[in-house]
């Protein structure tokens, strides 16, 4: 076999594997919860583990009101709770921060 031969013959198979790949397509993956819902948790979190108590309560109230499931309604409450009860002690105890 002569050189040219070998290099259209492996162009030719690369080029075959490539378009072969093209031809199918990824199939998307779906998250079941909101996505307003999630960046309003996850800023929740993040403020409340910056111990900014008022804003935390704020964002998982509306990552609770655009939850589409139960279960993430439930976290969110939960969540709810655990801020109120931390306000609740920050305001009993006004000098521990």
């Amino acid at each position: 076999m002569s050189k040219k031969y070998c290099t259209l013959l492996a162009s030719g198979v690369l080029l075959a594997l490539t378009l072969g790949g093209c031809t199918s397509t990824a199939r998307p993956t779906t998250v079941p919860y909101n996505e307003q819902a999630l960046y309003n948790y996850y800023l929740g979190k993040h403020y409340l583990g910056q111990g900014r108590l008022e804003l935390a309560k704020e964002r998982f109230s509306l990552a609770q009101d655009a939850a589409t499931d139960e279960q993430c309604r439930n976290r969110c409450a939960q969540e709810l709770t655990i801020v109120n009860n931390m306000l609740q002690t920050r305001r009993l105890n006004p000098h521990e921060k």
